[in-house]
């Protein structure tokens, strides 16, 4: 577990150095208005992304677990579908796209661009699940780093030569996940025998499984974009970009996390059989641990990154330090409630995690309104932070009413 661990970490730091080091060539060739209709177009692709995976990667990893024999064709089936799903997503966005002209300030054509993309994402993301689920930390981690410094750079090209402004990561992005695609296509044949066999019965037994998890991703998804959602809204875009460059900052607590959830997910699904209550108080206990550093981890590297801020981005961003505490706190708290989340999934707690979903949705919304309104963009990092780190506890004490539960 260390072992892995260490892949883990070592490839999250590097991958989030990345844009903490290219950042001075960012800010100079990207306006915080920019960065605000990036990120709007980045919780596009997010909110496409959770509806059209289905959460079939979570059933994908039940079943890769539970029954290895028959998973290529749970893996063919899965990917035969979401092929299929390209028909009926496609008329969504056309019908989208006739009557109207743009979503939260990004046109809407740029959603004929979101669909293949996260069709690629989807394969690309069922790949590293199975990955984790089998223990495969070295190619997951170096997968991460080469694909992230891909984008950048081909974002960086299309800045600096062409001055496309926010279209430069759009198009970095899409055409290293078109590429990557393919890449992930012959590791999915390689290692976890994919076939493209069509069966219903597994498909219907995924589905079983997953369907239930769609509404609670599509409410985990509302509460991490309502915050730039609501600074687009009640505030400016330029303040938007001013927090969407703290929330890159933020990301150096999130490599913690990023280390951390394969190997956590990894470990507790390889131990379904042993899942009694001496191993969940053993794994509350981890918990407890890895949020008390967090709290530390968040005041250390605030005061860091305040010092080096000035010289990692052009004038026009140096006020996002205002944001960086309220970024960190947000990062920790999703963090800690992703962990805890695992543990209902396991449980196959798919109607609790809903609820429990729509509860925090509704406290975020009421948060976002009260403290965005009153403190402007640093009230959205707060009551993020504050949101999640509720769901993380709501998420323990139904996992400690449930376990002696079966999780098979």
């Amino acid at each position: 577990m260390f072992k892995n661990f260490s892949i883990y970490f070592v490839f999250s730091v590097l991958t989030a150095i990345l844009p903490i080091a290219l950042m001075p060539i960012l800010t100079r060739y990207m306006t915080p208005e920019d960065y605000g209709l990036y990120s709007i177009y980045a919780m596009l692709v997010m909110f496409f992304g959770v509806l059209y995976r289905f959460e079939l990667n979570q059933s994908l990893k039940l079943e890769f677990v539970g029954d290895e024999k028959d998973f290529k064709l749970f893996l063919g089936s899965a990917f035969l579908f979401s092929v299929f799903l390209l028909i009926p997503f496609f008329i969504v966005v056309f019908l989208v796209y006739l009557f109207f002209d743009d979503v939260f300030g990004v046109s809407s054509f740029w959603l004929f661009v979101v669909l293949p993309l996260v069709f690629f994402k989807a394969q690309i993301l069922n790949l590293h699940h199975l990955w984790q689920i089998s223990s495969r930390s070295f190619l997951f981690g170096l997968w991460g780093f080469l694909a992230n410094f891909s984008v950048y750079a081909l974002s960086i090209i299309l800045l600096v030569f062409f001055d496309m402004g926010w279209i430069a990561r759009v198009f970095g992005e899409w055409f290293v996940c078109f590429f990557t695609f393919f890449v992930a296509l012959f590791f999915l044949n390689k290692h976890f025998g994919l076939r493209f066999v069509f069966e219903f019965s597994f498909l219907k037994k995924m589905l079983i499984f997953c369907l239930p998890l769609i509404p609670g991703a599509i409410v985990s998804y509302l509460m991490l974009a309502s915050d730039r959602f609501f600074i687009a809204e009640l505030v400016s875009m330029y303040e938007l970009g001013l927090y969407s460059v703290a929330l890159q900052f933020s990301f150096s607590i999130a490599i913690v996390f990023t280390a951390v959830y394969p190997v956590w997910e990894s470990y507790i699904y390889n131990k379904v059989d042993v899942f009694d209550s001496y191993f969940l108080n053993r794994l509350l206990l981890v918990l407890v641990g890895i949020f008390l550093v967090g709290i530390l981890c968040v005041y250390v590297l605030s005061y860091l990154i305040a010092i080096v801020i000035p010289y990692l981005v052009d004038d026009n961003f140096v006020n996002a330090y205002l944001y960086l505490i309220p970024c960190l706190y947000a990062a920790l708290g999703a963090g800690i409630y992703r962990l805890t989340n695992a543990l209902l999934v396991l449980m196959r707690k798919t109607k609790e995690i809903f609820f429990i979903g729509l509860l925090l949705l509704l406290v975020n919304f009421i948060l976002m309104f009260q403290m965005v309104s009153s403190f402007g963009a640093a009230g959205a990092g707060y009551s993020l932070a504050m949101t999640f780190c509720l769901g993380a506890l709501i998420n323990v004490l139904t996992a400690c009413r449930n376990r002696k539960a079966a999780v098979h």
